[in-house]
């Protein structure tokens, strides 16, 4: 499942608003439907280092251990 996660949970309020995911809505919408992996893209700017990514990654891992982050060039092999 590819799945945007523009914010991350502390800002729900602001994603809903903005009609956007938090990392959390994400992984527990991956969880609910039973996908094999999530790939969390689309982060806001405020989000601006790869250390604040991992963050939401981590966080959502949580929730849905098989997450990754998505970045320019990522390939994902499809069985």
């Amino acid at each position: 499942m590819i799945h945007e996660a523009t914010y991350d949970k502390s800002l729900n309020d602001i994603a809903k608003e903005k009609k956007h995911s938090t990392n959390i809505d994400a992984a527990e919408m991956a969880k609910k439907m039973n996908v094999k992996q999530l790939i969390l893209f689309h982060f806001s700017s405020r989000y601006n280092n790869d250390k604040s990514i991992e963050l939401l990654i981590n966080e959502a891992k949580k929730v849905f251990e098989n997450t990754i982050g998505a970045y320019d060039l990522l390939r994902i092999e499809v069985k």
